[in-house]
């Protein structure tokens, strides 16, 4: 026996013939409502989260990333100078889950220029230099120069400053190769780190555990103030600038331990 032209419909014929025109139009605009609220939602994600190398690639590409700002001595952020007993004593007991997240809330504030200066901490003290490196590209920030370098602190006041727990990357954005020359800077220099004029501020706390010893404390710094040159300890001036890209995938800490 013949099909009828009835049987012969698809199912999805068979619906579209069933449903009323006012149906489709309430269904397409409740898609279309949907697909905008997850638009919205995405849209904001980014936003909130520059610390994210994929969303911080997307609003690079979108031009809405804000520059590094070079803050000036007068509007400076808020924060604590501490001494290297004192940054010890604060990062020492930080479990591993902790250390991740003040990590990236430390890296997004800075992406943001400090809105929020809770967790802002700036270094001071007397330190001893390890080693210097030119910055790369497989860095988190790829123009400049870091110098590693050791905490010195008196036990008491009859005693000379002996090494103390606290390693220091200072990352010099902007500066030239040839301050890692060595008759710039040399291992062992001295180097007396105050609040003003740098305003090194923290960016990234490691903990380097040692079989049979004390942990060390290694912290990456950056300065958030470049109205005044970097001064070697052999006296020679750089200037500095505010980095223009920041590499989020980038690994810490900048220099291996040993």
């Amino acid at each position: 026996m013949p099909r009828t032209k009835r049987e012969d419909e698809t199912l999805v014929a068979r619906i579209l013939r069933a449903k009323p025109p006012l149906f489709w139009w309430f269904l397409a605009n409740t898609l279309a409502l949907c697909l905008a609220i997850l638009s919205w939602v995405l849209f904001l994600n980014v936003f909130q989260t520059p610390d994210n190398p994929r969303n911080y690639k997307i609003l690079e590409w979108l031009g809405r990333l804000e520059p590094i700002e070079a803050f000036t001595a007068l509007n400076a952020p808020k924060g604590d100078a501490l001494s290297p007993p004192t940054l010890y004593k604060k990062y020492y007991n930080l479990t591993e889950n902790d250390r991740k997240l003040l990590n990236k809330l430390l890296l997004k504030n800075y992406i943001s220029n400090l809105d929020d200066t809770t967790l802002n901490t700036y270094i001071q003290g007397q330190y001893r230099i390890l080693q210097t490196r030119p910055l790369t590209e497989q860095d988190v920030i790829s123009n400049g120069i870091a110098i590693q370098a050791q905490a010195l602190v008196k036990p008491d006041d009859f005693h000379p400053e002996t090494p103390y727990l606290v390693l220091i990357e200072f990352i010099l954005p902007g500066t030239s190769n040839s301050a890692t020359d060595p008759y710039t800077i040399s291992k062992g220099d001295l180097l007396q780190i105050n609040k003003n004029p740098f305003h090194g501020s923290v960016l990234h706390v490691e903990r380097i555990d040692r079989p049979g010893d004390e942990p060390l404390i290694s912290l990456t710094v950056v300065p958030l103030v470049y109205e005044t040159p970097f001064t070697t300890p052999s006296g020679a001036k750089f200037k500095m600038t505010p980095p223009e890209h920041i590499n989020l995938e980038a690994r810490f800490p900048i220099f291996k331990a040993n």
